[in-house]
């Protein structure tokens, strides 16, 4: 056997090992630079991570007295991320417990503020769960007409 014949042999032998072995694709001769795309058509994008788990707690906070929450803790990869044991954010809603009684040192309808720049404040979520105590990093909130309950979202 010459050379060109045995160099001719060999190579086609590697061709077809690769082919073989589904290493060698036409796909794979595309050029990226040329506007190739071998990404398949029905392709989307995966959209956020998102979790939703509801709570109630009932406590007596030291500004607004004895009071029932009922809340859920969010996570959202892109807007509010957050792990099992840190941050999120809780959406919820207060109630006094004590009948026909407004909550204490607050007003009907006032605007309330939480984290470092506002009212401190930590996670029923997290308290409830984990017996953690996760500080806000910010929120807000409203205290009802009849100043017997408040909303409010917060985030950790």
């Amino acid at each position: 056997m010459n050379g060109i014949h045995h160099r001719s042999l060999l190579l086609a032998l590697t061709l077809a090992a690769l082919a073989a072995l589904g290493t060698f694709s036409s796909a794979s001769l595309a050029s990226s630079s040329a506007g190739g795309n071998s990404a398949p058509s029905n392709a989307r994008l995966a959209g956020p991570e998102k979790t939703a788990i509801r709570y109630t707690a009932s406590y007596i906070d030291e500004r607004f007295g004895p009071v029932e929450c009922i809340g859920v803790h969010q996570t959202n990869s892109v807007k509010y991320p957050g792990t099992e044991t840190s941050g999120g954010r809780d959406k919820f809603k207060c109630k006094s417990t004590v009948a026909k009684t407004l909550l204490t040192g607050t007003s009907p309808e006032e605007v309330l503020t939480f984290g470092p720049s506002g009212q401190a404040w930590n996670s029923d979520y997290f308290a409830v769960a984990f017996s953690l105590a996760v500080p806000a990093i910010s929120g807000t909130g409203l205290t009802s007409k009849n100043g017997k309950a408040y909303s409010a979202i917060i985030y950790y």
